[in-house]
Order: C-alpha cells, then sequence, then structure tokens
C-alpha cells in the first residue's frame, strides 16, 4: 500500500507530505527485521527517485513496478 500512496502523492506534487511519509516509515521500520516493509520503502525511494529524474529533464528508467517477471527460473544445478 505505501508504494502506492507514495506514486499519488507523487503525481500530486506533494513533496514535503512524501518526505513526512517516508520518515515516520523509516523510523518505525528502523530496528526492526520486516522483509516486506523495507521492501517497500526501498521501492518508495526508488518511485521519489525516478520522479526526480523526470523533473530534470532526463529520460526516465524503466518504472519500478513495471516488467518485473513474477516467476524467476533458476538454472538447475548440474551436480
Amino acid at each position: 500500500m505505501l508504494p502506492v500512496r507514495v506514486e499519488a502523492l507523487v503525481a500530486a506534487g506533494a513533496d514535503a507530505d512524501i518526505d513526512a511519509l517516508l520518515g515516520q516509515f523509516a523510523l518505525w521500520l528502523d530496528d526492526r527485521t520486516a522483509p516486506a516493509p523495507t521492501a517497500a520503502l526501498a521501492t518508495c525511494r526508488a518511485i521519489v527517485a525516478e520522479a526526480k529524474n523526470r523533473s530534470d529533464g532526463r529520460t526516465p528508467s524503466v518504472g519500478v513496478h513495471v516488467n518485473v517477471p513474477t516467476r524467476v527460473r533458476m538454472k538447475k544445478d548440474s551436480c
């Protein structure tokens, strides 16, 4: 849910709200071992970075959540 909210705030140009939200979330996450929230925070930071790249006039990178394979095929060991 957090990445969706950050995308909406980016679209609205609410930079102060994004900073506050991610700051509060990072404080909550500090000293916790929680893979999903940690990944959500990293995704949000990537969304913000991509938006900043776009505002700088540079070509944006591929979307954070676009073209991500749902399955990864692992190569079987020959042992």
